[in-house]
């Protein structure tokens, strides 16, 4: 009767499920583990109030109650797994890298590796390791060190108190390897040292260190749990709990899930919340079992008498990878390596990269071969007022619904609001002649319109960029003229006083701004309607007017006005944590466009991003709100205005705002970018701000501050598009931009959508 390896099977199944936790956590529960809620407040029928605080007993909505903050036990180990079982990893390969090559050096004779050897285990004999890692690690240096310092300190301090043990038993095992007969005929033939440590050591002492290995993991996990139970563990920050009298009382608290922290603030509520000390407990004691078992069952199947890892082992170091050719046995006889064997080996490889390969792939994001062809039946602009906003806001609207987003409004996806009076120019030209030379500007390129109406005029330019525009006194020298002003120096409410002033109390033909500096032209729409043309022209056209001084101008324009009518269209996913389910994420999203190539794009990339965070292998702690705002080609109306005034949602519940309702390029180098409407105070938005900056930088994508106004500046200007989420709600706000559709680089919204997903959907905290 054939004879199970209990050891190994149990073990081995135990670390199967540690590895599938580790990988995901979130298919275990849908509990956020930072959530905190300290309080729970009901009435009981008689209408008698309770009150009852954190930690919470295990119940069916916490099956492992909570810590002292709120937080879900099951949901801390859980996730702590990773840290937990990473950090035992990283310590024992620690050990190793310091353990092999002295313990080897020293079992062939070197006798600095032996009395190094030796001397390290006199030290921890008479010092125990435990004691030397409590007096280091409680140093001050250590304890204010974040959580990836304090990783690195760990694993540092750890090896370094451990991995003598390693290197003596591997120095002995390698002298009893040197001291066999066949290793005297190897050197008889002539082999070198190096050969014979390849060929000859390394086969026979391959089996003990795999077995050590996972034993050493027990061991480290097991010197983990006791720093942990005297307040020792990863990220060791430490609150002010009292100061009075002059003495600070520092309390320390797990910031991070990992085990050891959880026995290091629980150790003090053995009565009071004993399941939050015994089920880290028992996470570290399964754990420690697991990796001992499979080590003893390792040793049993490894080390057996017709085990074939030895003779596989050397025939790969020599380089002979025909391993899989039939063995040769005492009696003579050929057969294979166990299919059964192999066929397992397969399956579990299988198993681990196809979870590695969702875990990695459920991020990726693909916009080019995207079926959304929203615009394919549009005009080449969509505007808010026109025939064509109204078809895209309903074909998003119907987007949201299959995807199975609910809507915020009692009429459905889409909101209207009334706007003001919208013109577009439906037929526009605009030539430049100097001398014979004639160029014709393009429009929202070279210029932009501000004002409307049905004009044709041809006339010379008046360069007023040196005047005194607060104190003209004769506006008659501006007649039969376009005037020309420098905006670098007046407010945009000045600059539109002086227009006024201009084509009122003169014959000019026209006023033409000069665009501050790096500043993009924004569309050709407006409310305002004049006999004389009001526009917009860059800084290289604004040059080309001032250093020539014989220039003629013929422009004409016809316009036509829009339907006084915004559509914004949100939907709503549902969070599925118990704590900060109702916290929602607000993403700002643009649909109008005045260039279809890019307006298309930006449109399919706003629905893949949508899809995707939709999806039910992401995690979902807290709610998200896509909101396509109208108007955003033109921040005066902009569809943000009117979720403001009146918000759907609650303030409270709204964590962040993250605005993409500007994305210029489907290509870039760069990224425009601004978290300074995320501040500490606003703890959630401001740790997702500084997520993005690192995704981005790890990703290779440079990124410029985007310039956000102050209050004073924006209100002084008539416009509070950028900041108003945060300046009039109090809602943190992350702004990223592309810069303007002309320009090309390496990276993608393809690329962005990525990061913005990840970065979703592990931010926790």
């Amino acid at each position: 009767m054939k004879k199970f390896n209990l050891p190994l099977i149990l073990g081995g199944i135990i670390i199967i499920i540690i590895i599938v936790v580790m990988l995901l956590p979130s298919f275990f529960t849908k509990v956020n583990p930072y959530g905190v809620q300290q309080i729970k407040a009901w009435t009981e029928e008689g209408g008698k109030f309770k009150l009852e605080a954190a930690p919470f007993p295990p119940s069916k909505d916490a099956i492992l109650g909570t810590d002292e903050l709120g937080r879900d036990t099951l949901s801390f180990i859980i996730y702590g797994t990773k840290l937990t079982i990473s950090l035992g990893l990283l310590v024992v390969l620690g050990r190793f890298l310091i353990a092999l090559p002295v313990g080897m050096t020293a079992g062939f004779g070197s006798l600095i590796s032996k009395a190094v050897i030796n001397q390290f285990n006199v030290i921890f004999s008479a010092i125990p390791a435990l004691l030397i890692s409590l007096i280091v690690l409680k140093l001050d240096f250590f304890v204010k060190l974040d959580k990836q310092q304090s990783i690195l300190a760990f694993v540092i301090v750890l090896s370094f108190v451990g991995w003598s043990k390693l290197g003596l038993i591997i120095m002995e095992r390698v002298q009893e390897i040197l001291a066999k007969p066949f290793i005297k005929g190897q050197i008889a033939i002539g082999k070198s040292r190096l050969k014979i440590a390849i060929e000859n050591v390394i086969p026979h002492l391959a089996a003990e260190i795999v077995v050590l290995f996972f034993m050493e993991i027990a061991r480290a996990l097991t010197l983990i749990m006791q720093l942990g139970i005297f307040g020792v563990f990863v990220g060791n920050l430490r609150i002010i709990e009292d100061t009075e009298g002059g003495k600070i009382i520092a309390k320390n608290i797990s910031f991070e899930p990992e085990w050891a922290s959880m026995l290091g603030t629980a150790r003090n509520q053995i009565r009071s919340a004993p399941w939050n000390l015994f089920s880290p407990a028992f996470a570290f004691f399964i754990s420690v079992l697991g990796f001992n078992l499979f080590g003893e069952g390792l040793r049993g199947y490894l080390q057996k008498r017709d085990s074939k890892f030895i003779p596989i082992l050397r025939r790969i170091l020599s380089l002979d990878f025909k391993v899989f050719k039939a063995v040769s046995l005492n009696n003579g006889e050929k057969r294979k390596i166990s299919y059964r064997v192999v066929t397992v080996l397969l399956v579990i490889l299988i198993a681990i990269t196809s979870i590695l390969y969702v875990r990695n792939n459920k991020y990726e994001f693909v916009i080019t071969n995207s079926t959304y062809n929203l615009s394919s039946s549009l005009e080449n602009k969509v505007i808010i007022g026109s025939d064509e906003a109204e078809k895209v806001a309903l074909k998003i609207a119907a987007e949201m619904k299959a995807i199975g987003l609910e809507p915020l409004y009692n009429e459905g996806f889409v909101k209207e609001y009334k706007t003001m009076d919208i013109y577009i120019p439906t037929s526009e030209n605009f030539e430049i002649e100097v001398g014979n030379e004639k160029r014709k500007l393009v429009l929202d390129k070279d210029y932009s319109l501000i004002g409307f109406g049905d004009i044709d005029v041809s006339a010379k330019i008046y360069d007023g960029t040196r005047d005194d525009m607060f104190n003209v006194k004769d506006y008659s020298k501006f007649s039969d003229k376009f005037v020309l002003i420098d905006t670098r120096f007046y407010t945009d409410d000045a600059v539109k006083y002086f227009a006024d002033n201009i084509l009122k109390k003169s014959s000019a033909k026209g006023v033409l701004c000069i665009a501050k500096e790096s500043k993009d032209l924004q569309a050709s729409l407006g409310h305002d309607i004049y006999e004389g043309i009001l526009a917009v022209i860059t800084e290289d056209i604004g040059k080309a007017l001032t250093d020539n001084k014989d220039v003629n101008l013929s422009i004409s324009i016809k316009s036509k006005r829009l339907k006084s009518i915004g559509r914004n269209v949100l939907g709503m996913l549902h969070g599925e944590d118990q704590k900060v389910g109702e916290e929602a994420i607000i993403i700002g999203l643009g649909y109008n466009y005045i260039n279809r190539d890019i307006g298309e794009k930006r449109l399919q990339f706003a629905l893949e991003l949508m899809k995707r965070l939709s999806q039910d292998n992401l995690n979902r702690n807290r709610s998200i709100i896509f909101a396509f705002w109208d108007g955003t080609i033109k921040d005066e109306y902009d569809g943000i205005r009117d979720y403001v005034e009146n918000p759907i949602y609650s303030i409270k519940k709204s964590t962040v705002y993250i605005d993409l309702s500007k994305l210029n390029s489907y290509k870039y180098d760069y990224l425009y970018y601004s978290a300074a409407q995320a501040p500490l105070t606003r703890y959630f938005g401001w740790s997702l701000g500084h997520q993005f900056e690192k995704e981005y930088e790890e990703k290779g994508i440079k990124i410029k501050d985007y310039d956000v106004k102050n209050y004073y500046q924006t209100k002084l200007q008539g416009s509070l598009v950028d900041n108003m989420m945060f300046l009039e709600r109090g809602i943190a706000t992350i702004i990223i931009r592309t810069p303007n559709e002309n320009n090309r680089g390496k990276f993608t919204l393809e690329d962005m959508g990525k990061i913005l997903i990840e970065t979703i959907n592990e931010n926790n905290y």
